[in-house]
């Protein structure tokens, strides 16, 4: 009921949100599209909406526009992003997005366990996690008995590291106005890759859960790469861009997940090694992205935009 409280209250704010300019446009309601950008003017600037300098929309003439079925559609808006240019652009942000995925939703999906695993069977201070875990499965073959039991500092952890990410992100949407998204998008993956080696050579179990619980920070990437492709594609082809570059990386939660799942036990080393290894060749990857446009402010004198 908690969880699903969270999804019925976001469905009703949604309620109260503006749609958007661009589909007013396209119904032919020219007005409220106009009123739509006069609100997010004072809301951004904290003006009065009556001080927005563009006082009407100037519409291009347009041909009737037939309905087309769905696969023309689909056909329409998919093929332009398969050629030169713009494939360079989606296969790179598609890559980045499913390093992200592979540790966001794969390998963090047995985070609880594995800290439950290390936290629980303790070992000697010169152990490394993964030393643990090898020590706690080779005890349960012999024994033949699975220990089920969860650890509640496990839990108190993953709270701690969902609260610290969240101040983290706040601090990162306020940072990347200073830095840049490209910078943003190399840090995270940089601190990430670091994070996944150095958890194979520490021994302090509190470092272990810090660095471990860290992987959660891999999503302040999500956000950038995806502004990236309102500059790189075209008005008409966005969704569709945003769309399939998703779609290549949530591939990688089921990559990352199932690959974790096989080797957290037999390589576990090598697995961390791995991720680290990806984290690292995407932020190398992140410099192929060009530098962030610069926004140029409207002149005054400018009271008519085209849509």
């Amino acid at each position: 009921m908690v969880y699903a409280s969270i999804f019925i209250l976001a469905a009703g704010l949604l309620s109260f949100g503006p749609e958007s300019p661009k589909y007013l446009v396209s119904q032919g309601k020219h007005d409220e599209a106009l009123q739509v950008l006069r609100t997010m003017y004072a809301a951004n600037k904290g003006k009065s909406p009556e001080d927005f300098p563009i006082k009407s929309l100037k519409i291009p003439d347009e041909p009737e526009r037939s309905k087309v079925s769905f696969l023309k559609s689909l056909r329409v808006q998919s093929v332009p992003l398969m050629t030169p240019p713009l494939v360079k652009w989606l296969l790179l942000n598609g890559f980045l997005l499913f390093g992200i995925f592979n540790v966001l939703n794969g390998l963090w999906m047995w985070v609880p366990d594995v800290l439950n695993r290390v936290l629980s069977d303790g070992g000697e201070a010169s152990m490394t996690a993964c030393d643990i875990i090898a020590l706690g499965q080779n005890a349960t073959v012999q024994e033949g008995e699975c220990n089920d039991t969860i650890n509640t500092i496990t839990y108190q952890i993953n709270a701690i590291a969902s609260v610290c990410g969240a101040l983290i992100a706040l601090a990162a949407s306020i940072a990347v106005k200073c830095i840049g998204k490209r910078w943003l998008i190399f840090a995270t993956f940089t601190v990430i890759g670091v994070f996944n080696i150095l958890i194979n050579v520490t021994t302090q179990q509190l470092l272990f859960a810090a660095l471990l619980s860290s992987l959660l920070l891999s999503a302040l990437a999500i956000g950038p790469i995806n502004a990236y492709s309102v500059e790189l594609f075209p008005t008409n082809l966005r969704g569709m861009a945003v769309s399939l570059s998703m779609m290549i990386g949530r591939s990688g939660s089921i990559v990352g997940a199932n690959l974790t799942g096989v080797m957290i036990n037999s390589t576990c080393e090598g697995m961390f090694y791995m991720f680290g290894s990806l984290m690292l060749f995407c932020a190398l990857l992140s410099f192929i992205l060009p530098r962030s446009r610069s926004t140029v402010p409207p002149k005054k004198e400018e009271f008519v935009t085209k849509l």
